[in-house]
Formats: structure tokens, C-alpha cells, sequence
């Protein structure tokens, strides 16, 4: 489960900085006080969204593994499904493909839920 937990915060970590990553007509921006709005490319745009939406359900995902590790319950399985549907997440987010990212969105919910029900 601990490497579980390592994997969801380097994708965390590789989701804040892809969009900086990929932003490179921007970088006086990206070095800059930030005072001023730019236009983002429209993937650009979706990737931060796709982090935004990562942020919410990754405080949910790190409790439910971090309290499977102290009461030693086994949800490798749950949790490796979430890490899997949030890596398609972000690359059907990304690639602009509304309708899977939503099921894929769907299905990361799923295993949060499955997680917590194991739990009790």
C-alpha cells in the first residue's frame, strides 16, 4: 500500500507540473509575478483542470490508504484501480474525450467507494 501511496502523490506531482511542462510559449509568464492573465492552449487548459480535479479526490484516496496500512486491510486492489482510472483520467482529459473521461471519472468514484467499504 505504501507504494500505492508514492505513485498517487507522483502523479499528483506530474499533473501540477505537466501543464507548466507544455506551457513553454509562456515562460515569461510562468517566471513572472503573474500579474497579468495569458491565453492558455486549450489542452493546457484541460490539464489544469484535470489537476484541479485530481486535488479533490486524492485527500479521500491518501485517508482511506492511509487508514488501510494502521488497521491493515488489504484494498490494493481498489486503490490500484483508482491510481489506474485517474492516469486514464488525465490522459482522456487531456486528449479532450468528454464523454469516456466522464465513465472514467465515474469509475475512479467507484473505487473510492469500494476502498471505504472495506473499511468498515
Amino acid at each position: 500500500m505504501t507504494e500505492l501511496i508514492i505513485v498517487a502523490m507522483a502523479l499528483a506531482l506530474l499533473q501540477t507540473l505537466l501543464p507548466t511542462m507544455l506551457n513553454t510559449k509562456n515562460l515569461a509568464y510562468l517566471a513572472s509575478n503573474r500579474d497579468k492573465d495569458v491565453e492558455f492552449a486549450p489542452v493546457v487548459k484541460r490539464l489544469k483542470n484535470a489537476a484541479r480535479n485530481l486535488m479533490e479526490s486524492l485527500p479521500i484516496f491518501l485517508t482511506l490508504a492511509t487508514l488501510a496500512l494502521i488497521l491493515e486491510v488489504n484494498i490494493e486492489r481498489e486503490a490500484t484501480s483508482w491510481l489506474v482510472f485517474r492516469v486514464a483520467y488525465v490522459i482522456c482529459y487531456g486528449a479532450g474525450i468528454a464523454y469516456l473521461r466522464t465513465l472514467i471519472w465515474a469509475g475512479s468514484i467507484v473505487s473510492l467507494i469500494l476502498m471505504a467499504t472495506k473499511l468498515i
